[in-house]
């Protein structure tokens, strides 16, 4: 299995106070696909830069980090993509994480 980052931009024109339920639907989504969900970002509603479709001006955007297989994640995206409460989602294959710089030695030897 590999670890992904997901952008997933949620439809909350309307929605506000159901945001929560959204996102739960996004989790229960890659956990149904046999996916282990590492870290959920909750971020914010963002109005968007550029307007595709007067009817979304802006969205409610969440960051999924999450290890799954090839298999369960093209079921994911499949699922995602029929999802209305999913206006856009971006997945990417995670970066390994940047190790700390080791300590230098002291000059006193």
């Amino acid at each position: 299995m590999k670890q992904y980052d997901g952008l997933f931009i949620l439809n909350s024109v309307g929605h506000e106070d159901s945001v929560e339920k959204m996102i739960e639907g996004v989790s229960a989504c890659i956990k149904g696909a046999g996916g282990k969900i590492d870290n959920v970002d909750r971020h914010e509603t963002k109005s968007f830069a550029r307007v595709a479709n007067k009817k979304y001006k802006s969205g409610y955007y969440l960051t999924v980090l999450f290890e799954i297989s090839v298999e369960g994640l093209r079921k994911v995206q499949e699922e995602l993509a029929e999802n209305t409460d999913v206006f856009r989602s971006s997945i990417s294959i995670a970066r390994a994480p940047v190790p700390e710089p080791a300590a230098t030695a002291s000059a006193t030897e």
